[in-house]
């Protein structure tokens, strides 16, 4: 069914809608990679941004005309809706200084606002009502907390050359991308070992693509590749 109102003046690049719980102009805003548009049905405020993709955004208060905003590369801007007369007035959007890369966005109360990443450290973040000279920025981070994931390689180092290995990550993912080194809390049994020299790498693989399980094991070292398969309890050189 259609629905009470529409418009065509969309971004092609829009991807995210926020609704606007003002009592004086309710609406939505229409969040898109060069522009931010305010719909309500009768009016139509659009206001120029620079290139980038929204990934995460809260709503500031009780007032309901301000947002907060986290693009893809850690900026965080705030989004503010003005009215006169209870009329739609202006549209307002700066930055407010960079983050980690946002997954989610949560004003708590007072200024606070809790920052969760995927890709990086999440944070909770104070915002300040003066710019800091030195960054240029309206936040300060209160307190960080450490995420590994997503981890995209890893590999054992007896880093202190004590014969205790350690594991070493590559972590995060766009900017928040960093190698982490965990010390604690790992314990490493080995269960076996084989000298491999000269390999290069491994691969598991199927004899079909209807099969259930693994059957073959292909090692690339420098000089040549070979294929073991799995029989039973064994592994043999095909």
């Amino acid at each position: 069914q259609p629905g009470p109102w529409n418009t065509y003046q969309v971004e092609a690049g829009a991807s995210m809608l926020i609704s606007t719980p003002l009592q004086a102009q309710k609406g939505i805003l229409v969040v898109g990679q060069k522009t931010i548009t305010f719909h309500n049905g009768t009016t139509t405020k659009a206001i120029p941004m620079q290139p980038t993709m929204m990934q995460a955004w809260a709503n500031v208060g009780d007032e309901g005309n301000r947002f907060l905003l986290g693009d893809h590369l850690g900026n965080m801007y705030v989004v503010v809706i003005s009215t006169q007369n209870n009329v739609l007035h202006s549209l307002h959007i700066e930055s407010l200084g960079e983050t980690s890369t946002p997954s989610t966005i949560s004003y708590l109360d007072n200024g606070v606002v809790f920052l969760g990443s995927s890709y990086g450290d999440s944070q909770l973040i104070k915002l300040t009502e003066e710019r800091d000279q030195a960054t240029g920025s309206y936040l300060n981070l209160l307190q960080e907390y450490p995420n590994l994931g997503p981890i995209v390689d890893f590999t054992l180092a007896d880093l202190d050359r004590r014969g205790q290995s350690q594991i070493v990550t590559c972590s995060g993912s766009k900017k928040d991308g960093s190698i982490r080194v965990v010390r604690n809390g790992i314990g490493i049994n080995e269960q076996a070992s084989v000298e491999l020299p000269g390999i290069k790498g491994m691969w598991r693989l199927r004899s079909s693509t209807s099969s259930s399980y693994d059957r073959f094991l292909v090692q690339s070292f420098i000089s040549e590749t070979r294929i073991l398969e799995i029989n039973a309890d064994e592994m043999e050189e095909t």
